[in-house]
């Protein structure tokens, strides 16, 4: 080998040192490798200082001595519309691969221009939201570009940016080969991440739909939410669902954003049950998360930009609150403490890395774009797996109340047939006590007819006899009466009633025995009324009876009858002592009796069970009442429709 061709790849050497050493010192120059297929464009980016108002190429490279080294990515932060020019530049070598492609995240900057040298000057590229998806060079959720090497040669590249909002920039370089295997990672992990999301979104409706719980409709509403915020960030809704509506993309983003960081405040109240135990805590965490539901409002103002910082603030707070109230209950040994406090922290650090991001502190390229959806998805399964197993202790004591309820209704079920069995059994005996008395009744009769009358005193005994034996059988009826009222419904053996007859009869009864006058007042014509005449008899009976013990022996009761358009009414008028306020409130209650009753005989079931028939029969009863002149005891009863 002549001297002259080993100096030739020396010089070839050479002339890459020289380059590399008297390249633009503004930043550091990118020489490729030959095992290299992913590479970040960090740390050898220059930016364009003072770059407002520079539009076009020939301006930014007319002032190339003002291009400053970047010490990573481009981290602006949040902030109204800007431009940023940014430059890099490419050594290339016969080994490595002469097609690369450049590849910018996060998706959903506004514009990006890519500015290559051509053989006739500079060739530009246009891309980014403001660029119609269909018109981009490659089918990339990102922005991408595809360039073209030329080796053993410099190649300098300007990349014009304009963002307003979150402005990040994250360019990396790909062999074609690696390209296409990140698309196939990211694919997994996206198909992953929403895949896990729209499981978790569908467990929670199903238990809202099953269980009625709050706490899983507004977590399905913040699962639902965050669905629609990482498909909006990932670029995903651009790429597949409206590509040609790009302002319409950056409104749901932002409008999402809101509502993500609102959606919180209800999350964290129900999951920490913070209204029971920190009240005040939760008031201040509702108001943040409407503060940030208002924010939402700035998306269509033109002011989300300007105001967006807030919502970091926001996010940040809330994401303190709810980690230190985790902590207090973690360590208070609240249920599910462990589970939701790692959710809160989790939560806090995705949170952190966001919010950092927004103002312009990177925490590295991977945990700036995917930290908070990273973060995102863990804090839905801790707290899936929180709300799953607040899910079972809703099952278990829904199953213990369950089992309570079953065994109340046994034990009501036992005590209601045990109640019936002695109510057959003293129906039963109450039946064969009345035989007898009907009997005596009779006989007493039959002895008074009998009887010449020679002594006086024998007339008053047959009227005690009288007496007793119609006080017994008040008795017995009431008592019957009382049992059948007793149960949970009342059966009425309902026909046509004559209440003229009825009043007649249960007053010929009293007749017998009381020497009061008992006076019925009642129309020429009464219609009848549908009732059980058992039943409005023991009521009739317990009314006269009642003014019967109450009245002088020598005033008069009546038993008034009138008809209205709807309803019959049976009256009881006594003159007796009367009754207070407090009486007249309290005559009906069970086994009641007033300070006038004294040493006079009774139950307290009588005007009781005449309630009790009057509601039974669709009716009602009133009192109307001065002390010192008597009481009068209204019964109404529906007439039969017509």
């Amino acid at each position: 080998m002549t001297n002259k061709e080993l100096c030739r790849p020396m010089k070839k050497w050479l002339a890459l040192l020289l380059i590399l050493l008297l390249g633009n010192s503004a930043h550091a120059d990118l020489a490729l490798n030959q095992t290299d297929h992913t590479l970040p464009l960090a740390g050898h980016l220059a930016i364009l200082s003072g770059s407002e108002g520079v539009d076009s190429i020939e301006a930014a490279t007319r002032q190339a001595d003002r291009f400053k080294p970047l010490a990573s990515n481009f981290i602006g932060g949040f902030g109204r519309q800007r431009d940023v020019w940014l430059r890099f530049t490419l050594l290339s070598t016969d080994a490595q691969p002469t097609k690369w492609v450049l590849r910018v995240l996060p998706t959903y900057l506004d514009q990006v221009d890519l500015y290559q040298p051509g053989p006739q000057g500079w060739i530009v590229t246009h891309s980014g939201d403001t660029v119609r998806f269909g018109l981009r060079k490659m089918d990339d959720r990102a922005v991408s570009f595809s360039l073209k090497l030329n080796p053993n040669q410099p190649h300098t590249f300007y990349l014009h940016l304009r963002h307003a909002g979150a402005f990040n920039a994250y360019p990396m370089l790909y062999t074609p080969a690696q390209y296409q295997r990140q698309l196939s990672l990211e694919g997994l992990w996206l198909g992953a991440f929403f895949g896990i999301a729209v499981l978790l979104l569908l467990i929670h409706v199903v238990y809202w739909v099953t269980l009625r719980e709050w706490v899983f409709l507004a977590f399905g509403g913040y699962i639902a939410i965050r669905i629609v915020y990482f498909f909006t960030y990932d670029g995903l809704t651009y790429q597949w669902l409206l590509p040609d509506h790009s302002e319409l993309v950056h409104t749901a983003l932002r409008f999402s954003l809101a509502w993500v960081v609102a959606t919180i405040a209800p999350i964290l109240v129900h999951v920490l049950n913070m209204w029971r135990y920190y009240p005040q805590l939760a008031k201040i965490v509702w108001l943040l998360g409407g503060l940030a539901a208002i924010f939402s409002i700035t998306v269509f103002t033109g002011q989300f930009a300007q105001f967006g910082g807030l919502l970091s603030i926001i996010v940040l707070l809330l994401g303190v609150i709810g980690a230190g109230v985790a902590a207090l209950q973690w360590r208070q040994n609240r249920p599910l403490g462990t589970l939701i406090l790692l959710a809160m922290i989790i939560m806090l650090i995705g949170t952190a890395v966001s919010a950092l991001a927004s103002f312009g502190i990177s925490s590295g390229a991977l945990l700036d774009l995917y930290g908070g959806q990273i973060a995102a998805l863990a804090t839905l399964l801790s707290i899936h797996f929180a709300v799953t197993q607040r899910v079972v202790l809703i099952k278990r004591e829904k199953i213990i109340s369950e089992q309570a309820v079953r065994l109340a209704n046994e034990r009501t079920a036992q005590e209601r047939a045990a109640r019936q069995e002695q109510a057959d059994f003293f129906a039963m005996l109450f039946h064969e006590i009345k035989t007898p008395l009907a009997e005596i009744a009779a006989a007493t009769t039959v002895l008074e007819q009998l009887d010449d009358g020679a002594k006086q005193e024998t007339g008053s005994r047959y009227d005690t006899i009288h007496h007793a034996v119609e006080r017994l059988n008040l008795m017995v009826e009431q008592n019957l009466a009382r049992d059948r009222l007793g149960l949970e419904e009342i059966h009425l053996s309902r026909q046509k009633v004559d209440l003229k007859e009825l009043a007649r009869s249960v007053l010929d009864a009293f007749r017998m025995a009381h020497p009061h006058r008992l006076i019925i007042e009642a129309p020429l014509e009464m219609p009848t009324v549908p009732g059980d005449p058992e039943f409005l008899r023991v009521a009739l009976a317990n009314l006269i009876d009642n003014a019967i013990k109450y009245s002088p022996e020598d005033r008069d009761i009546r038993v008034c009858l009138s008809i209205e358009p709807t309803q019959a009414k049976l009256a009881v008028q006594d003159q007796g002592a009367g009754m207070s306020a407090e009486g007249v409130a309290r005559a009906f209650d069970r086994y009641w009796r007033g300070d006038a009753a004294g040493t006079i005989s009774g139950t307290g079931l009588g005007l009781y069970l005449v309630r009790r028939i009057a509601h039974a029969h669709g009716g009602d009863v009133q009192i109307e009442s001065t002390l010192g002149k008597g009481s009068r005891f209204t019964l109404s009863l529906p007439l039969a429709s017509a």
